[in-house]
Order: structure tokens, then sequence, then C-alpha cells
């Protein structure tokens, strides 16, 4: 019997192949992009899954209160927490802190990378899981001068050939080369929100560096993240979050506050600014995601019901003749919706079919890797899903025209407005649920045309960006890349490309003194910079002259730094002419004092949601560490 059933159904499909086909793809299509959204949305609830202990791993927060009641939240705060921890509180099986993210270069034979490397402690892989492609990453703490690769630069550094045991440069500028050994190479998992080249000791920054090992040891210094790790069955009760807070407010001699956040919420959940996170999630887009989704799978639905119920007041001929014939109305019942139902599979079939194919365009489209599978538990609920519209679509047919009379069917059916009533229903709500999309589709639209032609206030096309580690003989190295004719200008500069990556770092605070004798402050965003930073990103350059920078001044410690300020800086500073006006504070060597020289046209180097803060370029050699240059031909 049921073979029947499905033999009609597919015989009706042939029938009105083309009715059939607009029926049956609109559903498609909808349940593969809602298939799409439900695979993105796991995705992004799957983040830190590759960490086995990753229930009982939190990051520490620290979180400040202004003298006006504002309160702001720092993932970085004092390394020293973590050996603290350790030693102070039972409940913490490990503690390990994670430091700065760092661009540097290395060097293996006459091969040079630059790289993302992070400084870690020992604890480091006790705290932490990264699939192991080779060597042992715990031995990181049996020498001060071992290194962790990823996969992904071990590759690079020496193809299929084994990575570990060999050796690597780390290049010192003016004080030459230091020795990494390899111990281990890791998988870096995407859904990790610790992402790395290579992982460096503490230890070996504390040989080579002086200054760094006084800094290590200074609490008042926020350079790294610390993550905690508790026992099993324990957590950090509100008692626990108050004795590690003193703890910071001891040595600090101010009042701080922590608070835990767990490692799966970092992805989702970071309400703060947090630049040492590049791949941060949003419960907003989650909950924007699925709303479309519901909209989308609800359409689709609709659509596939309306169409239906229109089709099958075509068939009151044949129900008036097989209820002649002697067909009961429970048969007829049956036939409907089996032949709704055998649809519903078949989209869902092709649904299916059409996720999978679309899948690596869609991961090329949100920089994804995402496969097509579910759990059994989801499967029920799509095949609930599926049953639930296909009886919804048969209801009309299999519950109303099969209780209608023979006469009044061979006649075309009664004239009254019960299917014409449900009919305009569902079309109401399928084109309410569609101009809304329409509508949303517009406003998208226009973000994206408004962000392909807002002018940023700088050159972005045919600008490329990289980091070189160099900031001795720079002058050298601009000279080579300048001898490519395709190379229009070059400079040597830093923060800016962090800026528009998403650095929200609260500037620095400089002081004059005004016309009347009064010291005046205002906080400006910092932009390294050389002589021709201005030319290169095309700024327009309003008052006073260009950066003209002397290392050998800047190297005997009286370096009076010369300093180029926006137009929002010099209004808040509420100046007409700043040209050779001295203002001091933030960063510099010797005296700290800064000259303005010249004011810049405000240019975009934030996100454009925000207003256009003051800032100022300023030459400083050491952080020189990035050179852009300009193509003349955009090749």
């Amino acid at each position: 019997m049921i073979n029947h059933y499905f033999k009609v159904a597919l015989r009706l499909i042939k029938r009105s192949f083309l009715f059939s086909s607009i029926h049956i793809l609109g559903f498609v299509w909808g349940m593969a992009a809602a298939f799409l959204i439900y695979l993105w949305v796991i995705d992004e609830f799957t983040f830190e899954d590759h960490n086995p202990d990753a229930g009982r791993i939190f990051r520490v927060i620290e979180a400040n209160c202004s003298e006006s009641g504002e309160v702001t939240e720092n993932p970085y705060t004092s390394k020293l927490l973590a050996d603290a921890f350790r030693k102070e509180f039972p409940q913490v099986e490990e503690a390990t802190y994670l430091g700065n993210v760092d661009m540097t270069s290395l060097r293996s034979g006459d091969k040079f990378l630059s790289l993302n490397w992070m400084r870690v402690d020992t604890a480091f892989f006790d705290v932490f899981h990264f699939p192991v492609v080779e060597g042992d990453p715990g031995r990181l703490k049996s020498g001060f001068n071992h290194i962790v690769l990823s996969e992904a630069l071990a590759k690079k550094f020496f193809g299929n050939e084994p990575a570990v045991g060999k050796e690597v440069m780390y290049n010192r500028g003016m004080d030459g080369e230091s020795v990494l050994r390899i111990v281990g190479v890791v998988k870096v998992p995407r859904k990790s929100h610790i992402q790395f080249d290579a992982i460096v000791g503490q230890s070996f920054f504390d040989k080579i560096d002086v200054n760094i090992v006084r800094m290590s040891s200074l609490w008042d210094v926020r350079d790294a993240m610390v993550y905690v790790k508790m026992r099993p069955g324990t957590s950090v009760s509100d008692s626990d979050r108050v004795r590690m807070s003193r703890i910071l407010s001891k040595h600090t001699h101010t009042e701080r506050l922590l608070r835990f956040q767990p490692l799966r919420d970092i992805h989702l959940k970071t309400d703060f600014a947090d630049i040492s996170v590049k791949n941060h999630g949003s419960m907003a887009s989650i909950y924007l995601f699925i709303i479309l989704a519901v909209l989308i799978i609800f359409m689709g639905a609709f659509n596939f019901t309306t169409l239906s119920t229109a089709r099958a007041a075509l068939r009151y001929k044949e129900i008036g003749v097989r209820k002649v014939t002697g067909a009961k109305r429970k048969t007829l019942i049956v036939q409907f919706l089996s032949e709704s139902l055998v649809q519903a599979f078949i989209s869902l079939i092709l649904a299916l079919a059409l996720t999978e194919l679309l899948l690596p365009v869609f991961n090329r489209i949100m920089d994804k890797d995402i496969t097509l599978q579910a759990s059994w538990s989801v499967l029920v609920y799509v095949v609930l899903g599926i049953i639930g519209v296909g009886c919804l679509s048969g209801s009309y047919p299999a519950f109303y025209l099969s209780a209608v009379n023979p006469l009044i069917a061979f006649k075309g059916g009664q004239k009254n407005g019960k299917k014409g009533g449900l009919i305009r229903g569902l079309l109401c709500v399928q084109f309410v649920i569609a101009i809304t999309l329409l509508l949303c589709t517009g406003i998208v639209f226009k973000q994206l045309n408004y962000l392909q032609n807002k002018d940023l206030g700088l050159e972005k096309e045919n600008v490329v960006s990289i980091y070189t580690g160099l900031w001795y003989n720079v002058d050298g190295f601009k000279q080579e890349i300048l001898k490519n004719p395709n190379v229009r200008s070059v400079s040597m500069g830093a923060e800016i490309t962090d800026y528009l990556e998403g650095d929200k770092s609260q500037g620095d605070v400089l002081r004059w003194t005004d016309e009347r004798g009064e010291t005046d402050s205002l906080r400006m965003m910092c932009i390294w910079a050389d002589g021709d930073f201005v030319n290169t990103f095309g700024l327009k350059l309003l008052k006073g002259e260009g950066l003209k920078a002397d290392g050998g001044a800047y190297f005997s410690g009286t370096y009076d730094f010369p300093v180029i300020i926006n137009e929002a800086a010099r209004k808040a500073m509420k100046v007409a002419d700043p040209i050779g006006m001295e203002i001091s504070g933030g960063f510099g060597v010797g005296t700290n004092k800064k000259r303005i020289v010249g004011v810049v046209q405000d240019f975009n180097f934030q996100s454009l949601r925000q207003k256009i803060k003051p800032a100022y370029l300023m030459y400083s050699p050491e952080c020189l560490g990035e050179y852009t240059y300009q193509n003349s031909s955009g090749t």
C-alpha cells in the first residue's frame, strides 16, 4: 500500500513537472539556506572544543573603575598572578600566562619568514591542548631556547621534512642572532582564540634582554593574559575572586578587581575591547542569523503549503471519480497526506545535496572549514519538521476536499471562501517575510556601498604593508625596495594597520602649556611613522612640514621628537596654529619632549563607527618594524 501511494505521488509530480519543480525547489532553497546558517551557528558555538578541559579553564579579566564610575575591562594583567594563584589556591590545578602576540622574523638557512609568535610560561601546554603533529611541546620547559612551531609554519620552513631537532635563527637587530631549537610542532585549530605561528618560553626573552627581566618582576606591568585551570569538581567562587583580587591590589597598592571568564565564552561573549583575539564572534550575529534562518524556512514552508493548497483545487473531479468508484474518505486522506509527505522528503534530500554543493563556496565566504554533519537529535527534529510541513501542506485536500459531496465535486467544488481565506492568509505571511528580507538586503547593500566608497582620508589602493622587524639600516632597505620600477614610495611605520584591524588602544595623555601659562592635557592616539609616511599614505598636510627623523640625535637621549598631529587634535587643543608648540608625555627617550611640526587632515584609522580621535604621528626608530609601499600600477 505504501508503495502504491509513493508511485501515485511520483506520477503526480511527473504529470505537472513544471508546477512541481517550482513547488519543490522553492522549499529546497529555503531549507538549504537554513541548513547553512545552522551549520555556521553550531560552528560558532563549538569554539575551544578541542580543549578537553575547556570547562575548567578561565581567563583572568582585570576590571578598573574610573573616577566617574565607568568600569573598563582588560584581558591583560600582571603575569605574576599565575605563580601566585598556583601557590596560594589549592583548587587551582595549574595557571599560565600568554604574553603579547608579536610580529617577528625567523631564519632557517637562507629562508626568512615573518610570523606571529607568543611568549608563554612553562605551564602553557599543561593548561591548553593543541594536537601534536611532531615532537613533544612539553619540552618547551626543559630549555630556555626551545621553540614550538605551528604545523603551517613548519611546512613553510621545511616542507614535508621533520622539523623537530632543527634550528631557526631569531634576528635581534644590532645584537646579532640567537639560536632556537625546535622541540615540537602542533596544529593550531581554527576554533581557538589563541592563534600563533610559534611559541617561545619567557625564559628565552629573560636571557637576551635584561630590561625584560626587570619588567617581569613588576606587578604594575600588564603585558600578559593569565589563565587558571581549576581542579575537577571546583570552580571560582565569589570568595575566591575577592581573595585573588586582593593579591593584585596588595602588590600594586591600588584597588583592583578581577573576574574569571570561562574559556568557551571568549569567542562569543567578550563585550569589551579585546585586541588580543582576532577571531571574535558575536552573540548579536548569532541571534540575527537564527532569526534569518527561521524567516527563510517559514517562507519556504508557507510557499510549499500555498502551492499545494492552490493545486488541490484542480483535483475536485478526481475526488468525485474516486468517491463514485467506492473510495472512502479515510483512503483519500491517507493518499493526499502521503503525496505531500513524499514531496516534502524529496525536497529534504535535494536540500541536503544542495547544501553539500554550496558548502565550499560558503566556507570561502565565511572563512570556515565546515562539513555537513549533524547529531541524531538534530536529524530527528529535521524529520519531524518535514513531517509537519508535509502534513500541513496536505491538510486542505486531505481533510476538506475529501469531505466534499461527489456531485459538488463534479461541478468544480463549492463556491465558498474557505480555500481562498487560507491561501490569502498564507500569502500575506509570505509577503510580509519577503518584504522584510528585501528591506534588510537593501540596508546591507547600502552599508557595503558606503564602506566601498567612503573617503578614508588616506590612500588605500595599491598600498601593501609587510612586517619586517627592521629598525636599523632602514634607509638602505628602503632604497632596495625603490629599485623596483612598480614601487612609487616606501615608508617605515607601525600601529596604523593594528588600529585598522581593531586595536582599541586608549592612546597617550600629552600635556602642554597654553598661552596663559596653564597646563592642559589631551589623550591622543600614537602612530609611529617616518619621513615618507605622509606621502605613502596620501595624507594631506594642512600646515607645517613632514617628519624629518634624525637617528643620531635620537640615540643621544636628548631628542626633541618631531610630531605631526591631525586636525581633530588641533581642534581639541583649541589652538589655531600649533606649529612649534612643545608637548610632553606618552612614549619617548631622554627628556621625552615633542615638538609639533605639522598638521594633517583627519583620516580614518579606526572603525567607521567611531568618531576620528585626536592622533599624532611620531618618529621612533625601534618602533618602525613594518614597511608600507605604494604600487604605481597595481601589480
